[in-house]
């Protein structure tokens, strides 16, 4: 192939790439143009329709966005959690929830039989046939990136352009594009994109950005998960005091339950475990995990002939994606079934998981709180924690810490933690103590109603914001 073919084949993938650009960015102005001329009810009638006619029983409508629900993590565990709470505690509020095609539908199975939530498709019905064409192309065109910015254009706008909603909250800012009606609160549990954003693609770390930026601008009020989030939410945005409000997460309590030693040892068979002979890390399969180095450092703790006695140990994680990750890790170390990846785990036997093994090993190289190191505490399991991000102001005192870039420290640390009994028998003792702090799940609840009832009763300062920042 000569250079005058080659050239040309180069400029005729611009043009094509720059044409699909020109075309997606003229459609997008065109929905946008539909939405601010107010033809809604082309797009959404039943959903306008769910939005104006509010039963005289409900006093409230609050929107939750929970288009990001695609799989069961920490964020999710939090969000249910809060949204059974309000659920029983404020009867007379009607809550909205927004789901798109991607939403768990599993994840919903706890408000089904609520009289007072009602659930509202942001993505076009099936029947709008031309419609839902355009959507998938546009979202083809941009390699599936801007789905959370097509929806907030061409649907939540359309949703809200003329509502009378009273609150809308986003349990997930910057991971999706927040409705920007007022009054909002979102809830910021860390600035991964910012801090570790290398390990993410760029277009991903920009279009973040943009999110987050956009949700905490236009927020009435911000909850954070940590001081060390909120420390950086101000630092990196400037914002004041007033408008963010640090609410602890307090759901350790969902997996303590008592299990019986036959159910015990029911599971522990499933599984390929056995009581007090394996490390466990309960976390789902984000770059910031860490994992390549955890099980470089538990294959090194292996190979060790200074650690014979250790023969048996096995390291178990579990999480949304941690199958695959295993079986790598696994046949890369030679290690066949001593590394075991579960992917997701019911409730009842990672209850069951969590307590019975020798300690919680977490590696992650950043965190807005780090849910699991609870629950590892609150199961009387001792706890061995990465100093990244928010993770020593959650575990204080009651971990054995290391570098989570350095193998050879976390090796170390398993060494501690498996062979040094006394070691175990205080850190869960100090463990227990510190979990305390994070038990209260009512006391959360009724922080984020009360945050909530603040920002409804500011109200909306500017009706038309939207429209002039869009």
């Amino acid at each position: 192939m000569n250079n005058g073919e080659t050239v040309k084949k180069i400029t005729l993938k611009c043009a094509v790439f720059v044409a699909c650009f020109i075309v997606f960015f003229t459609a997008m102005i065109f929905f946008k143009l539909v939405c601010m001329a107010g033809v809604t009810d082309f797009f959404s009638r039943e959903r306008i329709t769910v939005l104006k006619n509010r039963p005289t029983s409900f006093t409230r409508d609050v929107i939750v966005d929970l288009t990001f629900i695609k799989f069961v993590g920490g964020i999710q565990i939090l969000t249910k959690n809060i949204l059974q709470g309000i659920i029983k505690k404020r009867p007379d509020w009607r809550l909205i929830f927004l789901v798109s095609e991607c939403t768990n539908k599993s994840f919903l199975n706890f408000a089904s039989s609520s009289e007072n939530v009602k659930t509202i498709f942001v993505h076009p019905k099936k029947g709008f046939f031309i419609l839902d064409l355009v959507f998938r192309w546009l979202n083809f065109v941009t390699l599936g990136f801007m789905e959370s910015k097509l929806q907030q254009l061409i649907f939540f706008d359309a949703l809200f352009a003329d509502n009378s909603c009273d609150l809308i909250w986003d349990p997930a800012a910057g991971q999706n594009t927040a409705a920007f009606v007022t009054p909002m609160v979102c809830t910021v549990h860390d600035l991964a994109y910012k801090d570790i954003g290398a390990l993410y693609p760029p277009f991903g770390v920009k279009l973040a950005h943009i999110n987050m930026s956009a949700s905490v601008k236009y927020a009435e009020k911000i909850i954070t998960v940590s001081d060390f989030t909120k420390r950086r939410l101000r630092e990196e945005f400037r914002l004041p005091e007033s408008k963010i409000e640090k609410i602890y997460i307090k759901v350790a309590n969902r997996l303590k339950r008592d299990a019986s030693a036959e159910e015990a040892k029911n599971v522990l068979e499933k599984y390929g475990l056995k009581d007090k002979e394996y490390l466990i890390y309960t976390s789902c399969a984000w770059p910031q995990k860490n994992y390549s180095r955890l099980m470089k450092a538990f294959s090194d703790f292996i190979r060790d002939p200074a650690n014979k006695k250790a023969k048996n140990i096995k390291l178990l994680i579990t999480g949304n994606g941690t199958k695959k990750i295993a079986a790598a890790g696994a046949e890369k170390s030679h290690l066949g079934d001593r590394i075991i990846g579960l992917d997701f785990v019911p409730e009842k036997d990672l209850n069951i998981l969590m307590s019975h093994a020798l300690a919680f090993i977490h590696p992650s190289v950043y965190e807005g709180f780090g849910i699991p190191v609870i629950e590892a505490m609150i199961a009387g399991v001792p706890v061995a924690s990465s100093t990244a991000g928010s993770l020593p102001e959650i575990a204080g005192d009651a971990a054995l810490y290391f570098d989570p870039y350095s193998v050879e420290e976390i090796k170390k640390a398993v060494e501690k933690i498996v062979f040094d009994g006394n070691l175990r028998k205080s850190l869960i003792k100090l463990g227990y103590r510190r979990a305390e702090i994070f038990t209260d799940n009512d006391a959360m609840i009724d922080d984020y109603i009360r945050v909530f009832e603040e920002a409804m009763n500011n109200g909306r300062k500017n009706k038309n914001r939207l429209r002039k920042s869009n």
